[in-house]
């Protein structure tokens, strides 16, 4: 089984290996320099200047000083470990370990190395911990984190006082079961492809709906999708002048929903890659207090892909149609 490097940059595919336990994920000599060194500028930070978590209380409590230890680095985790929904499967669980110890080893956390060393230790381990979806106490997915936070302690991870905020800053659940959605949603859309190719195949369509010339204005997935097309219909004559919507517009149609595929891919492994913490520790002992955790950039790319999607079933419903139409 190959390995690869925690702070290196993961694609969906990859996040997708590694739940299925096909790719194994290293903490390597580098990643362990930069969580360090987020850690240092955490504490260098909070030196000279209040720290949302860490020289403060959270929420409500945000303008109240605090002074942290190991206590109330756990009180903080059990504060929020509140969780209802349905427990989240093995595959999206290590999934999400996996992606909280990719963030954390891009080094903006401020999560300390032991912590980060026993989650990438658990993310490929054996015994997982439950965690659910459904409302977190908090932005992001503080509730399963906070959950996963206290499962590293009970089996004995080491932490620091600062660690209690820094760890739970992130929306890792939310990425992992968009991840590996997406991946299975590639194939079924895929599939969708070859199944029109075939209806047009079988119902001698003509020709000139996937031309790839009278196609060239188009964006490049229409043009991908009307190419995969000709390729599956190929040189039978054609029987009619014009086909009706579900086969003529196949390639606008499943071209968008590729495109919208894209989109949301995009902006996932985004999400999964980066530095998204609130308050996030940069160089030189400082922090910013930010909104990274705010993914309305994911929910309108899946909204988006929703919307191609639910357009492409009406028309493939039509297209399975014309099957059981004598005049096709």
């Amino acid at each position: 089984m190959t390995a690869k490097a925690l702070g290196s940059r993961w694609t969906l595919a990859q996040v997708e290996e590694f739940a299925r336990q096909e790719l194994r994920a290293t903490l390597t000599a580098d990643d362990t320099i930069r969580i360090a060194e987020g850690h240092r500028n955490l504490l260098a930070a909070a030196a000279h200047k209040e720290v949302y978590g860490l020289s403060t209380g959270v929420g409500a409590r945000r303008f109240v000083a605090v002074e942290r230890d190991l206590e109330s680095c756990v009180r903080l985790w059990q504060a929020h470990a509140l969780q209802i929904g349905e427990t989240v499967d093995p595959d999206r669980t290590r999934a999400t370990l996996l992606i909280r110890s990719i963030q954390i080893a891009q080094g903006g956390s401020g999560v300390s190395s032991e912590l980060a060393a026993g989650l990438a230790a658990a993310a490929g381990g054996a015994e997982l911990p439950t965690i659910h979806y459904g409302v977190s106490l908090g932005t992001g997915d503080i509730g399963a984190l906070a959950a996963v936070a206290l499962h590293l302690t009970k089996t004995g991870v080491a932490f620091l006082p600062s660690d209690g905020l820094p760890f739970m800053s992130s929306g890792a659940l939310t990425y992992a079961d968009a991840a590996l959605t997406l991946q299975s949603s590639a194939r079924a859309f895929a599939a969708g492809v070859e199944l029109t190719g075939l209806v047009a195949r079988a119902v001698h369509s003509t020709h000139d709906h996937f031309s790839a010339e009278a196609l060239a204005p188009q964006h490049a997935e229409v043009r991908q999708v009307a190419e995969r097309l000709r390729a599956i219909r190929g040189t039978a004559p054609a029987t009619r002048v014009q086909e009706p919507f579900s086969v003529r517009l196949a390639p606008h149609s499943h071209g968008s929903v590729l495109r919208a595929w894209n989109a949301a891919a995009d902006t996932v492994e985004i999400g999964i890659n980066a530095r998204f913490e609130n308050p996030v520790a940069l160089p030189h002992g400082d922090v910013a207090h930010v909104g990274n955790f705010y993914t309305v950039e994911l929910a309108l790319a899946i909204d988006g892909l929703l919307r191609a999607l639910a357009h492409e079933a009406s028309l493939a419903a039509a297209r399975l149609g014309l099957l059981l139409d004598a005049r096709f």
